[in-house]
């Protein structure tokens, strides 16, 4: 029974979600070519700083130097490069990725409970690396909720929320230049 409505809450709670990326620039044609991540930029803005900067400290504080301690900008970049191996993209021609970063939030598992989302946002944009040429442009939302009694299980059983936002925001990016097998 309780199997039942653990999936049950995650099958609605999938249902009622906003698509992840919202397309500001269509891709062009020329971006189906073979492509590689140049270089990976990230800025913040002025709450995703101070957001990024609470989360790292906490995981620094509980993670020591390990992957999941890393400070954010270099976790995020080790991700992308990690993940366009992964999907092949490494030859043809050189993107750079730019990821403007509005929000960071990884509330407290008090938080949590209290109904706070998980949520990591911010502007994309993948240009030539060679000439500038912005190719697209994209604004990417990982927007998690897990409310109560979940949302704390979910915290407490897997640890890592930052890294799996982190995770999820990548892997939309990635779908942009080359969509997983099977879909």
């Amino acid at each position: 029974m309780l199997r039942f409505l653990f999936l049950a809450t995650v099958l609605l709670a999938g249902a009622c979600t906003t698509p992840a990326v919202t397309m500001l620039q269509p891709h062009p044609t020329a971006l189906g070519d073979p492509v590689y991540l140049y270089e990976i930029d990230l800025s913040l803005g002025p709450q995703a700083r101070r957001d990024v900067a609470a989360a790292d400290a906490k995981a620094q504080a509980r993670h020591g130097a390990d992957y999941a301690g890393m400070p954010f900008d270099a976790l995020l970049r080790r991700m992308f490069k990690e993940g366009a191996a992964a999907r092949g993209l490494s030859g043809g021609r050189a993107l750079s990725v730019a990821v403007e970063l509005d929000h960071l939030r990884v509330p407290t598992a008090g938080g949590a409970l209290g109904g706070r989302h998980d949520r990591l946002a911010g502007l994309v944009r993948l240009s030539d690396a060679r000439t500038g040429e912005v190719l697209t442009a994209f604004y990417v939302d990982v927007d998690r909720h897990y409310p109560g009694l979940l949302g704390l299980a979910v915290r407490e059983g897997n640890g890592g929320v930052r890294e799996r936002l982190a995770s999820a925001f990548v892997r939309h990016v990635l779908d942009q230049l080359a969509p997983p097998p099977g879909r």
